[in-house]
């Protein structure tokens, strides 16, 4: 086999693979996607008031109302970011 037929085997390969993980990761968005914490993206995220049950939570942004009455849970603590973690909205540390 030459080294040719060998690149051109490992790229069909690297191919098919990253199609797999492509295919999976999208067949995953229509799980659970009616849950509050549901993402895909960081953008997908916010933090405020969840209406249904009026306490302050981070979650997806079709779920969650901006408000003042969540002021000091979304914005206290240096270094947390909101961020979309396995299909869920949660604050993270990201140090500083």
């Amino acid at each position: 086999m030459t080294t040719k037929e060998i690149l051109t085997y490992a790229g069909i390969f690297v191919f098919v693979i990253a199609a797999m993980i492509i295919v999976s990761r999208m067949s995953s968005r229509g799980e659970d996607t009616d849950r509050y914490d549901y993402c895909w993206l960081d953008r997908d995220c916010k933090c405020g008031l969840r209406e249904e049950t009026g306490e302050c939570v981070v979650g997806n942004k079709s779920s969650v109302k901006a408000s003042s009455q969540c002021y000091d849970y979304c914005f206290s603590g240096v270094g947390f970011e909101i961020k979309c973690v396995e299909t869920h909205c949660q604050r993270v540390f990201v140090g500083n």
